[in-house]
């Protein structure tokens, strides 16, 4: 077979299947939940998955969703290649390009002459990870980030955050203090100030509705939190912005 690309949407419920063929999975829209044999993640932002042909796997992808899917003759990539790989600037932008030529197909799969395309080679040299491409840890950490990032406004635990990156909770503490100086619940906090800062810039919001949005309590919490770790306050932003 030569490579098919097709855009498919996943349901919510835990669906579990092998193929004779590898899957490499990109994000367009939504979050996929994935376990393989090797190792579970998500398939969302700028990280994509690579499911080895004959590897039982399961997944699911609650809300709106989209990817992008090679499937691919199990000759054209080893098998131990990493079950997670980043998506660059050129990946991205072939990306959008074969999506939109999907669609013009009228949402038909459409095959790759003799598989080698440039879409398609792209995709395989990012999921080689070449040398100087992130490494598994810190893969691990912009998966935590990511999740964290699009859970602001909901209460996250460290549990849940090592979870997502696919790491225990120990691995996931060791590792933000050896690539980032700082814990997962450091980390957690400035994403949250940092989306309450340019949220003040919206005349419209009440600081309490940022607050709650960000996941910062109430208004006098979110006070206490930022004059705490940046010696500053919600109100004193606004008024400098305004100012």
């Amino acid at each position: 077979m030569g490579t098919v690309v097709e855009i498919r949407s996943y349901a919510g419920e835990v669906a579990h299947h092998r193929h004779a063929y590898h899957h490499i999975i990109l994000p367009l829209r939504g979050r996929l939940e994935i376990e393989t044999e090797r190792r579970g993640g998500a398939v969302a932002g700028d990280l994509a998955a690579f499911v080895p042909a004959g590897a039982q796997h399961a997944f699911a992808a609650p809300g709106a969703n989209a990817f992008l899917v090679l499937d691919l003759p199990a000759d054209r990539l080893q098998a131990d290649a990493p079950p997670f790989f980043p998506i660059g600037p050129d990946l991205r932008a072939l990306m959008q390009l074969a999506a939109m030529r999907h669609r013009a197909a009228g949402a038909a799969p459409f095959r790759t002459r003799d598989g080698i395309d440039a879409f398609a080679t792209l995709v395989l040299e990012a999921a080689c990870l070449p040398a100087g491409a992130p490494d598994r840890v810190e893969l691990a950490l912009r998966r935590a980030l990511h999740f964290m990032a699009q859970r602001l406004g909901e209460p996250i635990r460290s549990t849940d955050i090592a979870r997502a990156a696919g790491l225990s909770v120990t691995r996931l503490h060791a590792a933000f203090r050896s690539r980032r100086d700082t814990t997962p619940h450091e980390a957690l906090t400035a994403l949250r100030l940092d989306k309450a800062e340019a949220l003040l810039r919206d005349p419209a919001l009440s600081i309490a509705e940022i607050a709650a949005r960000c996941g910062l309590g109430d208004q006098s919490s979110a006070t206490r939190i930022f004059r705490r770790a940046r010696s500053t306050t919600p109100a004193a932003i606004r008024r400098a912005m305004r100012s």
